[in-house]
């Protein structure tokens, strides 16, 4: 019985001196240089991942990156629909919160067996679908917009496919709200 206790006592204190080497060897990240993946998950028959308040803010290049799983891959109901292309991220612009009137995001869709991503934007009110590339599932993509004066500047990747839209309004402190 003693001998049992000496072994959990021994494997405890073995424990605690893994954990503090472990801490010892850690370097802290701050809020700031952390990146954060978030997974949205549209559950079916609904049109949106979850619902948020817009979080407003000023900025003149917004950048993120996505990477799509197999659940990408779909038919829609009535095949008419198919070509329809998906919000994915972006922002509305001009102090407008109604993104339907002036903004700027990525889009994309599954359309002839292609996972593809687009410029999809409303300038004035005016909605723009611009096909970029087709992309892979399970790899990810560094998507960029960019506002510069009366447009918006998409790219994937860094790639030479750039993609210029107007934009509503010149500003050089846009008003923004995240989508």
């Amino acid at each position: 019985m003693i001998n049992s206790f000496r072994k959990t006592v021994q494997v405890f204190l073995f424990s605690i001196l893994l954990v503090l080497v472990g801490f010892s060897s850690c370097e802290y990240i701050g809020e700031e240089d952390k990146e954060e993946f978030v997974s949205y998950t549209i559950e079916a028959g609904n049109h949106f991942a979850n619902e948020k308040t817009p979080e407003l803010f000023s900025t003149t290049h917004l950048r993120f990156a996505v990477t799509f799983d197999s659940t990408a891959i779909y038919s829609t109901v009535k095949s008419d629909n198919q070509g329809d292309v998906n919000k994915l991220y972006g922002f509305s612009d001009c102090g407008n919160v109604d993104h339907h009137i002036n903004s700027a995001r990525f889009g994309w869709r599954y359309f002839d067996q292609n996972l593809q991503l687009f410029a999809y934007s409303y300038t004035e009110g005016e909605r723009s679908e611009i096909f970029l590339k087709n992309i892979q599932v399970n790899s990810e993509y560094i998507c960029n917009i960019e506002l510069i004066d009366t447009s918006y500047i998409f790219s994937i990747d860094g790639d030479d496919n750039i993609v210029e839209v107007p934009r509503g309004c010149s500003s050089a402190k846009p008003e923004l709200s995240k989508l």
